[in-house]
């Protein structure tokens, strides 16, 4: 039981530090172009799932539809079936038979090729898709402080996308030629320089500038799409920079930073050390005029500063004052044997 207990605690702890870790961790460019590239490729996917949706919904209704005469049409034949005429009788029954048949295999048809559930998916999928959209969207419009811990959201993202990718149907080809045609890098890329030049900004190699030519800090790109799409993406353009000249010079840079702010952080910390344990000495002595023992000094401050650093203050304090103390003494012998030579 014990045993189990002590498990129990030591899970605990872990995931509490691993909790602790995680929100330490900052939101930096690269963690959002994650998000904005898993948050590209979702409103993609719903732009087909919702044209796929749209598209057996017209199919179902074509198929529907059809039954639903025929199916009326020959229940109500059946009912005037005494009223047709006796040498016509046979024929009547071999034609509502036949529109019987017609409507059945309409129906097999239709339930063959799943139209009404493949409806119902590409529908259900469009609306998942959209929500995963707005949800990343949202967090990113925050601001960083303000956001979720960003190894939590990653977290979260990604088991999502990764459910939504196994769940979805598959999209059609037809929608998938609609949606290349139709969202092509050339014609986004004009109707966003379109969208800028309504606003009175120019537009030179995807850098924009005001009327007066003066370069902004926007840079129009063309959004991520999913691989279905026939968009093949190199992972080498996802991996991170760090290996770059330039990132390096500032890792080296951001390590030289933290190397300082740690270095005064420590003779910060070795000063206030060190005055604490003179002031202690100090009022020690005036308490109980005498010098404390190094017993004393390590167990009244023992909670402040650990021990070993108690030692080695004590240890420069007594090697500073040694030499003081000789000189003292020096001195005073040399007045005794001048007094003794007067006399």
């Amino acid at each position: 039981m014990d045993t189990k207990e002590t498990e129990s605690q030591l899970s605990e702890n872990e995931e509490d530090a691993f909790g602790a870790a995680m929100k330490e961790v900052e939101w930096s460019v690269d963690h959002e172009n994650i998000l904005v590239e898993w948050a590209d490729k979702a409103m993609c996917y719903r732009w087909l799932h919702g044209k796929a949706n749209s598209s057996f919904s017209k199919k179902n209704t074509w198929y529907t539809i059809p039954v639903i005469v025929i199916s009326t049409l020959t229940g109500t034949a059946n009912f005037a079936q005494d009223r047709v005429p006796v040498e016509y009788q046979g024929y009547f029954v071999m034609t509502v038979g036949a529109f019987n048949i017609l409507a059945g295999i309409i129906t097999t048809i239709q339930q063959f090729l799943k139209i009404t559930q493949l409806n119902e998916a590409h529908r259900v999928s469009s609306i998942a898709w959209d929500k995963f959209y707005r949800n990343i969207k949202t967090e990113l419009a925050k601001h960083p402080s303000e956001r979720l811990p960003v190894i939590q959201f990653l977290k979260m993202c990604k088991e999502e996308f990764d459910r939504l990718m196994e769940t979805s149907p598959v999209i059609p080809d037809d929608i998938i030629e609609l949606f290349n045609t139709q969202f092509s890098d050339k014609r986004v890329m004009d109707k966003m320089i379109e969208d800028k030049e309504k606003e009175g900004l120019t537009v030179d190699h995807g850098r924009v500038m005001d009327a007066k030519g003066k370069q902004l800090d926007i840079m129009l790109k063309v959004f991520s799409k999913p691989e279905v799409c026939d968009s093949l993406v190199s992972t080498n353009d996802s991996r991170n920079p760090w290996y770059t000249a330039e990132m390096q010079s500032k890792e080296k840079s951001k390590q030289l930073r933290d190397n300082m702010s740690k270095l005064s952080e420590t003779k910060r910390q070795h000063a206030y050390n060190i005055s604490t344990v003179k002031n202690f000495k100090k009022n020690f002595y005036n308490l109980n005029n005498r010098e404390p023992l190094d017993n004393e000094i390590i167990d009244n401050l023992r909670e402040q500063i650990d021990e070993e650093t108690i030692r080695s203050i004590i240890y420069d304090i007594q090697r500073a004052t040694k030499p003081e103390s000789m000189s003292r003494s020096t001195s005073g012998e040399h007045t005794n044997f001048m007094g003794d030579e007067s006399v």
